[in-house]
Formats: C-alpha cells, structure tokens, sequence
C-alpha cells in the first residue's frame, strides 16, 4: 500500500493567485479516501472542497510518496491539509532526494475542476505516473491562473508572465520549507519568467548568521524531460530562456544583497572590491567603474549602435564630523556650477550630479541614472512602479515596455522647467540642492536639480525610493531589500542593442 501526503499551501499563498486548485481532477484515486483529516477533523475530501475550494485557499500543494507510518494517522501542519490514501499504483519512477514544481491552470469556468491536460508538464507526469503526479521525492503543484493570459493594460505588464513567478515562488518555497535542496522547475511555457520567480524567491541575506541558522541553499534546474525528444530545438530553446531568465535574477539577487549590507561591512573600498572580483573574469573592469562589452545576448549586439556599456557609481561615507558640510554652504561641482545646500539630507544627488557630468565624456548614446534618491517618488507612487523622468519620448517608451515584460513597471514623471526654476532660483549659487517650495514636488525638483547637469538630449532618471525595499507587495521578492528594477534595465539594454 503506498501512501501520498498533500499538504496545501499557507493561506498568503491564496493571495498570489486566482482561482483554486480542484484536486478531484488531478487523479481519479484522490476519490478513494480512507481517511482525512483537517486539523483534527474528520471530513470528507469532497467536503473540504466545497468549504475551502471556493475561498481559493491551497493554490500550492505539495504531493510526496512514502511508505505507511506504523503510528496513528499523522496530524497536519497548522493551516494543512493530511490525506491517506490506499489503492494507489506506485509511481513508476522515485527521484529520491529531488523535489519538483508543476503548474497547473486554473479551470475556464468558476467552479469546474483544474483540467491537467492544460499544462504540458502535469499532463505529461499525471499520465506516466498512473495519475499521481509524484515521481520525485516531493512535488508543488501550483496554479497558474487562467491559461493564454496575457498583457495587461490596467495592470501594464504581461499578467501571465507575473502568474508564473509567483507560482513558481510559491512552490520552490514550499520545497525548501520540507527540506528540498535540488529542484526541478516547470518552464510553465515561459522559461525565463520560471527561472526569475524561483531564483528570486530563494534570496536570503544570512551569511552574518551562525551557520545552523541560514537557510540551506537550494539548486534549481529547468524541467526538460517532458519535452519530445524529436524536437530537440524547442529544449535548446527553453533551457536558452531559462538561463536567461537565470541571469536576470542573479543580477536582481547581487543588487538585493548590496543593499542588504551594513554599512560598516560594505564600505566604498569594500563595494569596489566586490564588484571587481564580481567581473574579475569580464573585461576592463576599473575602479570605481566598470566598462563592459554588452555580450549576453550574442556576438551581434554590438553591431546595432551599443558596442559597450559603461557603469558609473560614485561611492563615499555620509558621516558627521568636523569636516561635514552644513546648512548653507556653497560648493562647487565638475561641471564648474556653484550648489548651495540649504538641506544637508539631500546629499545623494550631490554626488549624482557630478557622475552624470563625467558620464558624458565617453560620449555615450544615451545616459541613465538611478538613485534611491527622493521619499517623495514614495508618496507619489508608492512600490507600485518606478518613477521616470525623460528628456525623450521614445526612450521612454522602450523602458516602459520593457518594465511590462519582467513585471517591474515604469511611470514617467514631469520633468518641466516649471520646477527648473525653483532649484534655479538662488540666493549664494548657480543651483539650490531644494526646491524653493520645500516639500512640494520634491521628486520633481530633485530630477529638475540632476538636469542642471546633463546635456545628454537622451537622459532618464530613474527615482527608485519607491521600489527599493519589498514587504508583500511582489509576492516572490519576500521581505527585504528589492533589488528593484535590475531586470527592467537590463531587458532595456538588450532591446535597445537590437533595435
């Protein structure tokens, strides 16, 4: 007799995805239950689905074969569901010590059970497994919303796309909550979104902890094996997206643990350091910059206009001392105009505004910035999207639909000379650090300030207060630091290197 525990996912995993997983369509066995148990009380499994079911409350569940225990029926985990099953075939296949996520969309009509034959993957493992979808050790079944959802104009990103990160999220997180360290994931149809939801949900800033306290490191790999073997263009294909989709959030998942850092850990020669040892294998990688052929994408990228890319981020400590600039004093910056700080708190874009004058010797196509620089962008926009100021339409528009694919939006904001002149309108100097009004547009009047010292006719500056930090908003970013929009820019970059 082989057994099958399903253990459904916490309720905050209901707030992730539409709709419900009807279990009764995955395996004609899941009707032929012996015992249920839901907190430690009897219920039929059909009855449970008409309670919980309808409140959409176990999108992710997680399947696992094991042999009978010789103790009493086992109790679940709070909020769990525990299901003893008998009559079942032993599935054809146990990868011992290796955990799996399938995705499974939800029914057409509201109401009607899951139809596994709508997702490749679960068709594939429901059918070679005699219907019980767990030939691993352990598997997360999640859902993916509706099947063929696709771009949304209220939303202004690809839902579908945004579906699949958090529901692949979910379920390689349930694996590491049981102990999984090697993952097989679903593709789900979008590769490169899989790899980005699992990838960026594993992130933990852990190493200042003792050892027995941080988290098991957890490897995932791109699920292939239900791919037909005659068709070996279309596996090169996915496992090409998925490594894509690899790369973005590694790149996602260094900027999250540079914010992480304390300061005193990460210091401006410490961060240098980093870097270089990051790119150590990358050309002209140099000090407090780094200059870097754009190669990712293929030999021909630099062949469309961006030979390069050069990375300009000035480092240095904020500290209070004898030596520390105070209220009203006047500085002069690269770019030869006199500043006056009227507020001591608004240093970042002190030092921003003298890398945007340097950035304009390599004479690039375009320039763009990004700084955590206002807490107003914060009160306009919240973390909803990243607020934008653009001398050109058209480069915007390329960001934006960039920020549509990898579900990390973009927002343009006003970057009118009606808030030039209030940065402009000086008592000591060229330039105020603040606005004239104080409070009033303070995202505005900083990008307005940053203006002062471009000349670039193809500028952005990208305001990333708003973004920088995750509580529950992004439901695969966990809590912390966010690391928000690397993979916008970077999809930015490759499309413009192929226009």
């Amino acid at each position: 007799m082989a057994k099958t525990v399903l253990t459904f996912g916490k309720q905050e995993f209901g707030q992730c995805f539409p709709g419900h997983l009807g279990i009764q369509s995955l395996s004609p066995a899941f009707l032929d239950i012996m015992y249920c148990s839901a907190q430690h009380n009897d219920l039929s499994l059909r009855f449970w689905l008409e309670i919980a079911a309808p409140l959409g409350i176990f999108p992710c569940m997680l399947l696992s074969p094991s042999t009978p225990p010789p103790t009493p029926p086992p109790t679940p985990a709070p909020g769990g569901l525990v299901i003893e099953q008998t009559n079942m075939a032993a599935p054809l296949k146990i990868m011992n010590n290796k955990g799996l996520v399938l995705g499974v969309y939800e029914a057409e009509t509201k109401g009607d059970p899951v139809d596994v034959a709508s997702s490749p993957s679960a068709a594939y493992f429901n059918k070679q497994t005699d219907g019980q979808l767990a030939s691993y050790d352990i598997t997360a079944v999640c859902c993916l919303g509706k099947r063929g959802t696709r771009y949304s104009k209220q939303e202004g990103f690809e839902e579908g796309w945004e579906n699949i990160r958090a529901a692949v999220a979910g379920g390689v997180r349930a694996l590491r909550s049981v102990g999984e360290t090697q993952v097989d994931v679903d593709p789900c149809l979008m590769a490169e979104a899989a790899a980005e939801g699992g990838h960026l949900a594993l992130f933990e800033y852990d190493e200042l902890k003792n050892p027995e306290k941080r988290k098991k490191r957890v490897s995932l790999a791109c699920l292939t094996q239900h791919m037909t073997a005659s068709d070996p263009a279309s596996v090169e294909n996915v496992s090409s997206l998925w490594q894509r989709g690899c790369g973005k959030a590694e790149g996602q998942n260094l900027a999250r643990h540079l914010m992480e850092a304390p300061s005193n850990k990460l210091t401006p020669r410490a961060f240098t350091e980093l870097v270089q040892a990051k790119f150590a294998n990358r050309p002209n990688v140099k000090g407090w910059y780094f200059h870097q052929a754009v190669s990712q994408y293929g030999p021909d990228a630099g062949r469309h206009g961006w030979g390069s890319l050069c990375a300009f981020i000035p480092l240095c400590e904020n500290m209070p001392g004898g030596a520390a600039i105070k209220p009203g004093d006047v500085v002069t910056a690269r770019n030869g105009k006199s500043i006056q700080i009227d507020n001591t708190d608004a240093e970042g874009r002190l030092i921003l505004a003298d890398a945007l004058s340097y950035a304009e010797t390599v004479n690039p196509c375009l320039i763009l910035d990004m700084a955590t620089l206002t807490g107003a962008i914060d009160v306009a926009l919240g973390s909803a999207a990243t607020g934008v100021f653009a001398k050109s339409t058209e480069t915007f528009n390329t960001l934006q639909k960039a920020g549509s694919r990898t579900g990390d939006r973009m927002w343009r904001m006003p970057l009118f000379s009606h808030y030039s002149g209030q940065v402009t309108d000086c008592q000591l100097a060229d330039v105020n650090n603040v606005g004239k009004y104080s409070r009033s547009g303070g995202s505005c009047t900083a990008a307005a300030f940053l203006k002062e010292f471009v000349t670039h006719e193809d500028w952005l500056h990208l305001d990333i207060a708003g973004v920088m930090s995750n509580k529950d908003e992004v439901p695969y970013l966990g809590k912390g630091m966010a690391g928000r929009p690397t993979r916008t820019i970077v999809e930015f970059i490759h499309m413009i290197s192929s226009s």
